[in-house]
Order: structure tokens, then sequence, then C-alpha cells
């Protein structure tokens, strides 16, 4: 009875962290897709899965709005002067839909400099898992970083604003990796991502759509964060609870007797 009512909370919670979740892409494709103006003249953007965009707002092909568009590599784990350095590598499991201040896996200087496809990345580069199990997934370096093959790395941005791409991709995220090609392993290849096409708005509009959403989405994940924390909490207590009945720390005979009283009564009933 105790376990079902848990679960039933759990659910619930679950569920909740679910609408909160839409609500936030609601969010975020609203804001990059029509701008935050009510009542501004729309047109055709030329592109199927994007649609009407305001009038003011252009095109831009990915390639027009980043210097460098690239990737990394993985030095070979049988050489040991490779790892446990002092350089930051970035997998594609290290990206959290935000910031990066750090990584759990570090490459050396020798790796650097034997490696020619390992390459250092400047702060605010905006990288993007391109396959596996975080196809899709992005995060903006605050750190001077290396990165594995997975990561495309977009580094330099022209006319745009770094955050702004950032929710870009965010709110197309599903669109593209439906463009994505192979079977087993679905692959949004660098070509793909240098071929997409990024409606813009000035550079003072941007900045004033990436501020919106930083405080509209931040609101949204503190509020599951704390969600999350109860649900944690209830796991462990229906963990305790388990444990202390089957362990004699609860007395439960009254409980025993009372459903066996009920279930005869219901019989003789019958």
């Amino acid at each position: 009875q105790k376990t079902a009512e848990i679960d039933s909370l759990i659910a619930n919670k679950e569920k909740m962290i679910q609408l909160l979740q839409e609500m936030r892409q609601a969010i975020i494709s609203e804001a990059i897709t029509k701008g935050l103006y009510k009542n501004v003249k729309m047109k055709d953007s030329g592109v199927e899965w994007i649609g009407e965009i305001p009038a003011h707002w252009r095109l831009y092909k990915i390639t027009w709005i980043f210097n460098l568009i690239s990737s990394g590599t993985t030095p070979s784990s049988i050489n040991l002067e490779y790892y446990d350095g002092s350089i930051p590598w970035v997998n594609t499991g290290d990206l959290n839909d935000g910031y990066i201040y750090d990584t759990p896996k570090k490459v050396t200087e020798i790796a650097l400099k034997e490696c020619s496809a390992l390459k250092l990345f400047p702060v605010n580069t905006l990288l993007i898992a391109m396959y596996g199990a975080t196809i899709g997934k992005l995060g903006i370096t605050k750190i001077v970083a290396t990165t594995n093959q997975a990561c495309c790395a977009l580094v330099g941005h022209n006319n745009a604003i770094i955050k702004y791409i950032f929710y870009w991709f965010l709110a197309n995220r599903n669109n593209i990796i439906s463009m994505a090609y192979g079977g087993g392993q679905p692959n949004i290849s660098q070509n793909l991502i240098k071929s997409l096409r990024v409606p813009l708005p000035e550079i003072e509009e941007q900045i004033t759509i990436a501020n919106f959403l930083d405080q509209k989405t931040s609101k949204i994940e503190s509020l599951i964060s704390y969600i999350q924390t109860q649900i944690t909490k209830l796991h462990e207590y229906r963990q305790s609870l388990i444990s202390e009945a089957v362990t004699g720390k609860i007395d439960v005979r009254d409980i025993g007797q009372s459903a066996e009283g009920g279930v005869q009564n219901d019989c003789n009933a019958g």
C-alpha cells in the first residue's frame, strides 16, 4: 500500500517534469522562430521545416556565421603519455545543453603535439554531438579545450551571438536529427551542419531574445531540479520503508490482521 502511494507520487512528479520540459521547448521554439514582438509582418523562410519568420530577419548559412567548423579526435589509449594531462578534452557525454566549465578527462601537451587532428578550440566554441546516444546535445565552452571526433565545433561567430545560435540549435534539434543519415547510428555530419540556414534578426534583437530565454529557461530548470530532488528523496524513502519493514523495525502485525479481516468479511459478504 505504502509503496503504491509513493510510486504514484513519483509518477505524478515525473509527468510534471515532462510537461515543464515541453513548456521549455515551446518557449524556445516560439521565440527563436517568431521573435518576441507580436503583430510583426511575417514572410516565408524558404525552409519547409522552419516555416514563416519575421519579415526583417535574414537567412544565413552556418558557414557564413562561423569562421571554422571542425572536430577533434581520440588520442591512442595505448600511449599513456597522452592522458591525465592539463588540457580539457570534451566528449559528447560532457555536453549538457549548457556551459562547459571543465571536463573529467584531460589530455597532455604531447597528445596535442603528436595528434594532428587534435585541436584547441577557444572559449565560446559551440559544440554539437554528431552521433551516438547523445546525438544533438549541445555545449558552449567556457574554457579552451579539445574534443573527440564525435563533437562538431563551431568557432568564431559573425553576425550572431553564440547563445542565440545555441538556442536555435536547441529549438530545431529534432528537425536536424531527422535529417541525419545512417541506420544503426544516425549521423548529423559536419556537411549537414554546414548546409543549415539560420534565420537571424539584428544583433540587438538576438541579445534581447537570448536574455529572455535565459531568464525563462532558468526558472523552469530550477523548478525541474527541485522536483528531481523530491523524486530522489521519495525513492530513498521507499527503499528505507521496505528495509525497515522486512527487518522488523516497523510493527506491521496490526496492519496484517486488519487486512486479513477485510478479506474475510468481503468473502462472507459474497
